[in-house]
């Protein structure tokens, strides 16, 4: 018998880099790509809640997104054209 294990071992990063990341958010616009899982639902509320009152976010941006498929091409477009930043929750 022939067992295929998808596992492997847990990354483990050496050096964090932040070059990427927004400096503040305040005034930013915040698109957030959900998946639909209930989980992820909860939990956009929560991220919703906290990037507006802990952070200063002007404007958040919301999309669903597909569960087994890539997020379609005009999502994409409209996140890289009016967001600063993007979350994807794929929470299941």
């Amino acid at each position: 018998m022939l067992v295929l294990d998808p596992t492997a071992e847990a990354f483990q990063a050496t050096q964090v880099s932040t070059e990427f990341a927004p400096q503040p958010l305040q005034g930013k616009a915040v698109a957030i790509l959900n998946n639909g899982w209930q989980s992820m639902n909860g939990l956009a509320d929560v991220i919703r809640a906290t990037l507006v009152d802990d952070h200063g976010v002007a404007r958040i941006l919301e999309h669903g997104i597909p569960l087994s498929t890539a997020a379609p091409e005009s999502v994409l477009a409209d996140v890289a054209e009016n967001a600063d930043v993007a979350i994807v929750g794929l929470a299941n």
